[in-house]
Parts: structure tokens; sequence; C-alpha cells
């Protein structure tokens, strides 16, 4: 949307959007999440997130490591609910942001996660125990890999940490697409 003096108000076209605004970001979300959307979503995920885990490989701090830790420890607990893995997992992300020593990757990396746990409201790991274990593995892939300062490592298994979720929506979305 955009107003000026004389001329009033007029909404935009989607295109001259900025998503990254928190406010728009939320607003998208709540009309829901299509097929475009999270593709668009997990771009950029892919894009930013495995250099936020590179970065945190070579920047992290012990407290880093513990805090990392500490969530996949949280995620791997039983009897979550969609919305508590969501917070855990979200958690998890945000560190790894923190970690990159990188204040805009922490910074973008919220608001690309406050559309992520929206997401979870679609499938999430603790529908399925074995989903649920390899998701919280290759989290913990991640932290290893951190903690031992291997940059491709933690890139790689942060990438697969995306795909994982990513492939789980579709993967959801498709079939509840068949029952109708």
């Amino acid at each position: 949307m955009t107003s000026k003096t004389r001329i009033g108000t007029r909404v935009l076209d989607p295109v001259n959007w900025d998503y990254f605004d928190a406010d728009v970001l939320a607003w998208r979300v709540r009309m829901g999440l299509d097929d475009e959307f999270r593709l668009s979503l997990t771009e950029v995920r892919r894009a930013i997130e495995p250099v936020a885990a590179g970065l945190a490989a070579r920047r992290r701090t012990a407290a880093h490591v513990v805090a990392l830790r500490g969530h996949v420890a949280v995620m791997g607990r039983s009897g979550h609910t969609r919305q508590s893995f969501a917070e855990a997992d979200l958690e998890f992300h945000l560190t790894i942001g923190a970690a990159s020593g990188n204040p805009l990757m922490r910074s973008v990396a919220g608001v690309i996660e406050a559309a992520l746990v929206a997401s979870f409201s679609q499938s999430s790991p603790v529908d399925d125990a074995s989903d649920h274990e390899h998701t919280v593995n290759t989290h913990a892939a991640i932290v290893d890999a951190v903690e031992a300062r291997d940059e491709q490592a933690a890139a790689t298994a942060m990438l697969e940490a995306i795909d994982i979720g990513y492939r789980r929506i579709n993967d959801s979305t498709r079939k509840r697409n068949l029952k109708r």
C-alpha cells in the first residue's frame, strides 16, 4: 500500500510488496501458505541459512554450541505438539543466525522463521516418529559440524534440514489434495 497527499491510498501489486517487512509477512502467512509461496520461502532459506551455518562454524563460541545442543535436546523430546516443536526449531535456527556473528543473518532468519513456524501447522515431524527422529538427527549433524568448525559440513547439513521440511510439507499437501 502507498499513500500520497491529495491522491489517497492505493494497494500496490504484490510484486512491489516488501515480504521482509514483519507486518507484510505476518499478513501473508495468515492468508495461507500456497505452493508458490512455500517454494519462494524455501529458495530464500536455501540461499541464506547454509551460509549462516557456515559462518556459525567459523565464528561460534562454546556458549553457542551449548545452546544449539540444548535446542536439539528439546526438539528430540517426545510429546511435542506441532507448535512446541516449531518453537524449538525456531530457537535452533535463530541461534545459528546469532552464532554466525552477522546481525543481518540473525534479522533475516527471524523473518524467515516466522513463516516457517506457520508452515508447521500444515505438517510437522512430530506427526511421524521416524520423521521426528530424522529431523532431530539432521539438526544434531548441523551442531556437530558447527562445533568441529567445518563450514562446508554445516552448510550441507543445513541444506538437508531445509529440504527435509520442504519435502514433508509437499508430501502432506499432496496427500490432502488427493483426499479431496
